[in-house]
C-alpha cells in the first residue's frame, strides 16, 4: 500500500533491514536478548546515572542498527563481507566511543570541560554516527534537517539578517551540548527512551 511507504524513498520502511540468516542472524538474536535483560535490570534493579543509561542505550541500539540496517540497500553480491565490515567496524565504533565518554565524563569536568583532540574526536564521531543510523532507519529527510539546525548554530546562522541572526557557538560548546547536556543526544529524552518507551514495546512484544 502507498501508506506503508517512505515518502523520502518510495521504498517500504521494513524492507530497509537486512534479513538475517546465518550466523549474522544468532548474533544479533542474542545482542537483543541481552540488551533486553540490561534494560529490564538497570529500569528495575539497577542503580545507575542517568548520562550512563542513555549512553549504554544508545550505543547498544547503534550496534544492532548497524548489523540490522546495512549501509547499502542489501548484503549482496561481491561487496557483501566489504558492506558487512564496514557495518561492523561502524557499530563497535559506537560503542567504543559511548565507553570513552562516560570514563572521561569526570576527567574533563575536572578541567573544566576544556576539549583536547580525543574529546573532539569522539564528540564528532558521535554525532556522525547519530545522523548515519537515523539516515539508514527513517531516511534522508531527518538528517538533513538536523544538519540544517546544526550548522545554523555553528556556522551559518551569524549571517541569517534580521531577528533569525545567531552570533553562533563555538565546535566544543556544541560538542558538549551534544552529549553531556540535558538537552543533547544522552539527555532527558534519551532516558525516557531507554526506560518507559523500551519497555513499554518490549513487553507490548510479549
Amino acid at each position: 500500500m502507498a501508506s506503508d511507504r517512505d515518502s523520502d524513498t518510495g521504498v517500504d520502511g521494513d524492507a530497509r533491514a537486512q534479513q538475517l540468516k546465518g550466523w549474522l542472524g544468532r548474533v544479533v538474536f542474542a545482542l537483543g536478548v541481552v540488551i533486553s535483560l540490561a534494560h529490564i535490570w538497570y529500569n528495575t534493579l539497577g542503580l545507575l546515572p542517568e548520562l550512563t543509561k542513555a549512553a549504554l542505550h544508545f550505543a547498544a541500539f547503534g550496534l544492532l542498527c548497524a548489523l540490522v540496517f546495512p549501509l547499502t540497500a542489501r548484503r549482496q553480491g561481491r561487496s557483501a563481507t566489504l558492506v558487512l565490515a564496514v557495518d561492523m567496524a561502524l557499530g563497535l565504533l559506537t560503542v567504543a566511543c559511548v565507553v570513552y565518554l562516560l570514563h572521561e565524563e569526570v576527567p574533563l569536568a575536572a578541567r573544566g570541560f576544556d576539549y583536547g583532540f580525543w574529546d573532539y574526536v569522539v564528540g564528532l564521531a558521535l554525532v556522525v554516527l547519530a545522523l548515519e543510523f537515523t539516515r539508514r532507519t527513517t531516511g534522508l529527510i531527518i538528517p538533513i534537517i538536523i544538519l540544517l539546525g546544526l550548522t545554523y548554530v555553528v556556522w551559518w546562522g551569524q549571517y541569517v539578517p534580521g531577528a533569525f541572526r545567531f552570533p553562533g557557538l563555538s565546535l566544543e560548546v556544541l560538542l558538549l551540548r551534544s552529549t553531556y547536556n540535558e538537552d543533547g543526544m544522552f539527555g532527558m529524552i534519551a532516558g525516557i527512551s531507554s526506560s518507559f518507551v523500551f519497555m513499554f514495546i518490549l513487553f507490548g512484544a510479549f
